[in-house]
């Protein structure tokens, strides 16, 4: 893991990687994949129809994957996807995510802006709260009320989750839905300024400038890197906001990227609530820097024409119109929709009360209700949420025992891949995709080299092999074959 990489480096100052990346992978950190393709470039004939995602934090992988399902076979192929998060929280941002692209009642444009404010906002438009707030009494209802949950969502499994984690599942829906009525239950500001202070200690003083290094010598550095401007990057790490799609107040804390944690206060434990997820590396990294938009990242005058918040749309946008209608998203962005760098730039310049409200213009969303019309349905396709750390002992199950053909593991969980349990559960042909250190960018360029060779040695371990030579500066991901 990442986290566990301090342990290979007694030069690299833990404090600072743990604080930067919090305890929570709410985004990843590596952008989005179709497994299905990945599948196919490892030279195997037929589509995979088990495939196992750890850690992801986000659902790109699995999005982006049922997203383009179509292009590699036919409704009649059975595909079983099974999830495992290290958190009840992140299984509550996928359902809300999923409930996002699978919703077909409000425009592909709409549901991209929501998407993305929920996913990568500490602070978001208050309608986007009050959005939330109406999803909650059918998320409720599909973690609590399992033939509920067979009629409206019958991709979704979530019988294997233990009663305790539906009720932890429950509980955090129902703090959602409280939204605008309790601003004092999460004040996201106040969070997100305690993370920076704890983080940067003295050098606090010194923002932007430590942003502006961090951007200069560390993300531009990386493959791709430069598609984050630095007005971008730099209102993000001083503000937690890191799409603004529209000329509107983004005042309204997001509580989707509240969790709780436990600290040891003088030997006592505490719970606190807060935001405790990635303050360094960006949301920019999972939907920013890879696009099917033809020429995303073309540049004009030494920096790139189009935002990483116009990429990260466009992507998202295509995601739902695939899902929805089977064919790529061609469409041109809507009028006005995409910022270019240059106007980001002169915003900046703008005080940010005089936002200007355009949000009254906005398409009304339609009511949401407990009932769950308007979702569409994937025909054989199943999503199973699995418990919380199930990995060491899913083998002893047959079902699970030799059937997993393609597994993909976060950076935060390649560790797991140490377990003898774990190699039990992959298929003779199977294929491994394990995220790669790249885009952590408190790691030196030796660490992350490091961390590779860790996880070769991890994928030899259960008898695979890297599908091409590993190159440490360039894989956003590491692939491996049995």
């Amino acid at each position: 893991s990442s986290r566990d990489m301090s342990q290979d480096s007694p030069a690299l100052d833990r404090h600072s990687i743990e604080t930067g990346l919090g305890s929570i992978t709410w985004w990843g950190f590596s952008p989005a994949l179709d497994l299905q393709q990945v599948w196919l470039d490892a030279n195997r004939s037929e589509p995979a129809q088990t495939m196992l995602i750890v850690g992801s934090g986000d659902q790109r992988h699995l999005l982006t994957t049922l997203a383009r399902l179509r292009r590699h076979c036919t409704s009649s192929t059975p595909l079983k996807i099974f999830v495992l998060e290290t958190d009840c929280s992140l299984y509550c941002r996928a359902m809300l995510q999923l409930l996002l692209c699978l919703d077909t009642r409000a425009s592909v444009q709409e549901r991209a802006e929501l998407f993305l404010e929920l996913y990568g906002n500490t602070l978001v438009r208050e309608q986007t709260v009050d959005h939330v707030t109406r999803l909650c009494p059918m998320l409720i209802r599909l973690v609590t009320d399992p033939e509920f949950c067979q009629q409206t969502a019958p991709m979704l499994q979530l019988g294997d989750l233990k009663f305790r984690e539906r009720d932890i599942m429950e509980a955090v829906f129902k703090f959602w839905k409280q939204g605008l009525a309790d601003r004092k239950g999460f004040d996201a500001q106040l969070c997100w300024d305690l993370r920076l202070r704890q983080h940067l200690g003295v050098r606090y003083d010194a923002i932007p400038n430590v942003f502006d290094w961090d951007h200069q010598m560390r993300l531009v550095e990386r493959p791709n890197g430069a598609q984050v401007s630095r007005p971008e990057y730099l209102h993000w790490r001083t503000k937690g906001v890191a799409f603004r799609l529209r000329e509107a107040a983004y005042d309204a804390s997001n509580r989707t990227l509240c969790s709780g944690i436990v600290l040891s206060v003088a030997g006592e434990r505490h719970a606190r609530r807060g935001y405790w997820g990635d303050i360094v590396c960006s949301p920019y990294l999972g939907w920013g820097l890879v696009s099917e938009w033809p020429d995303y990242d073309r540049s004009a005058n030494g920096q790139r024409v189009n935002s990483v918040g116009a990429v990260c749309e466009y992507n998202v946008c295509s995601v739902m119109h695939e899902l929805s209608t089977g064919t790529r998203y061609e469409q041109q962005q809507a009028e006005g929709a995409t910022a270019t760098v240059t106007e980001i730039i002169e915003e900046e310049t703008e005080e940010a009360g005089e936002a200007k409200q355009d949000d009254n213009k906005v398409e009304k969303l339609p009511e949401s209700s407990d009932k769950g019309d308007g979702l569409l349905s994937m025909d054989n396709v199943w999503i199973t949420f699995l418990p919380l750390g199930c990995l060491p002992t899913l083998a002893n199950k047959a079902k699970f025992r030799g059937q997993i053909q393609l597994a993909s593991f976060s950076n935060s969980t390649a560790h797991l891949l140490a377990d003898e349990g774990v190699a039990q559960l992959f298929s003779e042909s199977a294929v491994l995709v394990v995220e790669s250190a790249l885009y952590m960018l408190e790691l030196r360029q030796d660490q992350v080299a490091q961390f590779a060779d860790r996880v070769a040695t991890f994928a030899a371990n259960i008898g695979a092999k890297p599908l091409r030579q590993l190159d440490p500066e360039k894989d956003a991901h590491l692939v491996f074959a049995k």
